[in-house]
């Protein structure tokens, strides 16, 4: 605590019993308590701005519906919606058949079938796109991309399944053989130049012969790009 006496601060800690007077030699015990202080303000100011936020978040979720889970196909309110809001889950279902320029490289590759029936290069690339498909995150498979004079054909081209926004997902799996991580880093670097950014527009994963990617991994980085 102080005192305030005219132009002169005095100031005092307490020992449990009464106050103890500190003397100006002891300026940084001052300093650290007047940090204590204000340390605690705060943290009384921030818990209560947490309960605050915790009881709207709470009356939200008691109040709202989410407008998704009411119209998947064989829900009662779909004939009667319809006509009035947007089926967010044939809108995916568009997207993702729309006719797209795919990539023509190495066919012969394309070996490991995936949940949703198509056939792509890896057992990496398998387990990504089935955790999409079982978080339901609509997804194309190497959907050529066109940046400036370049067709690039990222692993997987994502659209957020609410906000619409698209993002990539690109997987590098050779890691450990050196000309192959100069490639990868250039290709990332190619990127970067039009706009599309690591880890902003673009999710990216490494792997090498002794740190596989495994689908916990995977699901970790839906959870934290699509919550």
């Amino acid at each position: 605590m102080c005192v305030q006496n005219g132009k002169y601060t005095k100031w005092y800690r307490s020992n449990g019993t009464k106050p103890i007077y500190i003397p100006k030699a002891e300026i940084e015990t001052i300093r650290q308590l007047a940090l204590k202080k204000y340390y605690e303000i705060q943290k009384s100011k921030y818990q209560k701005e947490l309960k605050l936020v915790t009881r709207y978040l709470n009356f939200l979720e008691a109040i709202y519906d989410d407008p998704e889970q009411i119209l998947y196909q064989n829900s009662p309110f779909q004939s009667f919606l319809k006509p009035y809001l947007h089926n967010f889950l044939l809108e995916h279902e568009d997207w993702i058949h729309q006719d797209y320029q795919h990539s023509k490289s190495h066919p012969e590759k394309l070996i490991h079938r995936t949940l949703a029936g198509h056939y792509v290069r890896s057992k990496s690339e398998a387990i990504i796109a089935n955790t999409l498909f079982a978080n339901k995150i609509p997804y194309r498979y190497e959907c050529g991309l066109q940046i400036g004079d370049i067709t690039f054909f990222p692993d997987f081209t994502l659209m957020h399944p609410k906000t619409r926004k698209i993002l990539y997902w690109e997987h590098f799996g050779m890691m450990e053989l050196p000309d192959y991580a100069k490639q990868a880093f250039h290709k990332l670097g190619k990127y970067s130049a039009f706009g599309i950014i690591p880890t902003i527009h673009m999710i990216i994963t490494f792997e090498t012969m002794e740190e596989p990617i495994d689908s916990v991994r995977v699901q970790h980085l839906i959870d934290e790009y699509f919550g």
